[in-house]
Formats: C-alpha cells, structure tokens, sequence
C-alpha cells in the first residue's frame, strides 16, 4: 500500500509541476457566452467565478467542489436548452395545426437566472478543471476519470490530453500516450492561426520527446 501511495504522489507532483505551464495562458481561462472560433477551436474569455476564484488563490478543495457544480448546471442547461429545442417545435407544430392557439414560451425551460457565483457553460472545461484541481488535491485517479471524461465531453482540451499522456506514461503505458499525441496533433490540425497554437506546440515537442525518451518524468 504504501508503495503503491508513493507511485501517487509521485504522478500528482510531475503532474502538478506540469500544471503551473497552465498559468497565464489561454487555458486558464473558461468560454463564457461570447465564445467565437478561429479554426475550429474555441478562443475564450476570462472566467471569474468562485471556483475560479479558489483555484487561483490555492483553495484547491473548493475549487474542486466549484468546477463540480459548474459542471451539474452546465448539464441543467444542457438539458434545459435541449427541453426549450423540443417545445418550440412542437409549439410550432400545434400552431400549424391551429393557428389561432397562442405560442406562448415564457415558462419554456432555460428562463432561468443564470447564478452570479457560478459559470454555467461548457461542461468539458468545468470537468477540466476539476481534475486540475484534483491534481493538487493529491488525487491523481479522480484526476484521470476528469480529463478523460472532459476530452469526451469537448473535442480541443489539448491540455487534458497531455496531462492523460504523461499519466500514462509515468505508469509505462506509452501506446496510450501515443494516442494522446495523436488527439493533440489532431488539435493542432485545426488551429492555423489561434492564440494558442504556441501552447499546443509546446505539449506536443514536450510529450514526443518523453515518448523518444528524449526527456525524463521520473
């Protein structure tokens, strides 16, 4: 058990060290509804909200708890949006049938007041950040089930993907930091001219040179 603790924090702190590449960049920032797309890939704005707030001043803990919650009502909206979908065509259904019937969309699900402490928009980069915050926290197993669930869920976490290659390849698993790579140069592929094209070009020289054995993780 113990040995099998030491290889945890072994990861945790590689991965923790690879993280604060994270800080400053476009990454440690979070879509908010003006997101716009050059090339394919989401440039975002500044997220400012609890979690946020917390992972940056260290509370990990409660970031954690924050990104988890932004995560369950950017599900809510998910599902509420696609509700809003479903309705208006049927509304729009009826009033064809009868088109003197009022469309009235007032209670249709999504009016909601989006909470001012909690972002509630793209769910892959809440998840993504929760495993940042699990990182830290020491726990590099919750960690993993984030990031692969946050490539999931979003098609451009390139980060989330470097982070899954050097777990793997900490733990001697190099087919699937292989794949890993593949994914980040997918990513690449469609930023020609994004902000953070430079990014991604460093994660993937970084990770071919761990996969050659160029570079040391251990």
């Amino acid at each position: 058990m113990n040995m099998i603790n030491s290889k945890y924090a072994l990861i945790s702190a590689l991965l923790m060290a690879a993280g604060t590449m994270l800080s400053g960049h476009a990454q440690d920032a979070s879509p908010e509804e003006d997101q716009r797309v050059l090339d394919s890939v989401v440039v975002t704005g500044v997220q400012n909200d609890a979690a946020m707030a917390a992972f940056r001043n260290g509370e990990f803990a409660d970031a954690e708890i924050g990104f988890l919650g932004n995560a369950r009502c950017a599900q809510r909206r998910e599902r509420n949006l696609s509700a809003a979908i479903d309705s208006a065509r049927s509304s729009s259904f009826r009033a064809d049938i009868n088109p003197t019937q009022p469309n009235d969309s007032s209670n249709a699900p999504g009016n909601v007041a989006q909470q001012t402490k909690r972002t509630c928009a793209h769910r892959g980069f809440q998840v993504y950040m929760t495993g940042l915050s699990q990182i830290q926290l020491g726990k590099p197993e919750e960690a993993r089930r984030s990031f692969k669930k946050a490539t999931v869920l979003s098609k451009i976490l390139y980060d989330a993907h470097y982070k899954l290659a050097l777990m793997a390849l900490l733990e001697g698993d190099q087919r699937t930091a292989e794949r890993q790579l593949q994914k980040i140069n997918g990513i690449l592929s469609r930023c020609r001219r994004c902000p953070a094209r430079q990014e991604i070009l460093d994660r993937q020289s970084h990770l071919q040179k761990a996969l050659n054995g160029d570079v040391k993780l251990h």
